[in-house]
């Protein structure tokens, strides 16, 4: 989804700062919310100037979850493309990845 495109993503409840090239830029992660329909867990999420995104859990943090692994992804495909972005000055972002992603 481009960064150009407004979601919202509710309450932040989680927050991260990473750089790339010295800018400091903010990962938000929203308070999950329940699909009435379907019942799964939504959690949206957005990486400052770059990305939106959002993951779906059977519950809560299970949405939560999915949500951290996907930012993660997005930060593995941004540095496959050239686009480094660091945490505390290291390549690995302190989030969890899914099975089967990048690393």
């Amino acid at each position: 989804m481009p960064a150009t495109d407004i979601i919202d993503y509710g309450p932040n409840i989680l927050s991260r700062i990473i750089d790339h090239s010295g800018e400091a830029l903010a990962i938000d992660i929203g308070a999950p919310t329940q699909d009435p329909a379907s019942g799964e867990w939504l959690c949206r999420y957005r990486i400052e100037n770059t990305t939106t995104g959002s993951s779906t859990g059977a519950d809560p943090l299970a949405a939560i979850y999915t949500a951290l692994a996907a930012i993660d992804a997005d930060l593995a495909r941004a540095a496959e493309s050239g686009t480094a972005y660091t945490v505390f000055g290291q390549a690995d972002h302190g989030l969890p990845r899914l099975p089967g992603a990048p690393r």
